[in-house]
């Protein structure tokens, strides 16, 4: 699955970490090290499986656990409507 940032959020990097603002509600979202990295990746080209190959080079967490925890911070920002699902010949 490919995913990608809705239209209506800013965000930016300070210090490594990304912070979003959901400006249709005003919300501020202060990302992690793991989270930025996250978010970085979800462009509408990498997959799950990409992202969940960088987090485990970059971080010390085995594959199973890497995409487990990347689904659900997926769907979390899926619920906030931060990101949503695009339909690429990757993801299909």
């Amino acid at each position: 699955m490919v995913y990608i940032k809705s239209e209506d959020i800013y965000w930016a990097f300070k210090e490594g970490l990304a912070v979003v603002k959901d400006s249709t509600n005003d919300l501020f979202f202060p990302l992690d090290d793991v989270g930025s990295l996250i978010w970085d990746m979800i462009d509408g080209v990498n997959s799950v499986e990409d992202i969940a190959t960088e987090i485990v080079s970059e971080f010390d967490i085995d594959e199973e656990t890497a995409k487990e925890d990347l689904l659900v911070f997926i769907n979390e920002l899926m619920d906030y409507q931060l990101i949503r699902i695009v339909e690429t010949e990757k993801s299909m």
